[in-house]
């Protein structure tokens, strides 16, 4: 059995490269060594995402009240395998939420502001609607993490998207 590991440290100029496409190429290279040197035991992760504590206390010190659901919300993401990625933007200050990218696929599951958590997939939008703690506009269903009941209602979505 071969022990040998690789340990990669990426870091991301926000300027020249964005999280997603990092986040790629990360992939795509563990998947090249791993079929050329370690089967299965190549695992891609991401590392550290500058101004992303900085961006999640923001949202906190915003509405106070809501911050320890959002903290869960966003922990609870990372844990389950979603890649947290700051919105992109030509301005000085960003816009005030955080997106959540399934990195097996790349698409955006939802976004994080200080109180609500819209879920980006439109399929999803109507079924959503229909749950407790859940509402919709005219694209996306959103939570407003009211409470411990609603957070807890939308990672079990989460969840289940992830499979």
């Amino acid at each position: 059995m071969n022990n040998s590991k690789i340990h990669i440290v990426l870091n991301i100029d926000p300027s020249k490269t964005t999280p997603d496409e990092a986040v790629k190429w990360a992939i795509t290279w563990a998947e090249k060594v791993k079929t050329a040197t370690m089967p299965g035991e190549t695992k891609a992760t991401a590392g550290p995402i500058y101004g992303l504590d900085k961006q999640l206390g923001r949202l906190t010190d915003h509405q106070p009240m809501f911050a320890p659901r959002v903290r869960k919300v966003h922990e609870t993401l990372v844990k389950l395998g979603y890649t947290p990625t700051l919105p992109k933007s030509t301005k000085k200050e960003l816009p005030s939420y955080i997106s959540y990218i399934d990195p097996a696929n790349g698409v955006n599951f939802g976004n994080v502001n200080s109180e609500k958590f819209y879920v980006m997939r439109k399929a999803l939008r109507d079924e959503l609607a229909a749950l407790p703690h859940f509402d919709a506009d005219k694209r996306y269903a959103h939570c407003h993490l009211v409470s411990e009941a609603a957070v807890e209602g939308l990672l079990k979505i989460a969840e289940r998207e992830k499979k």
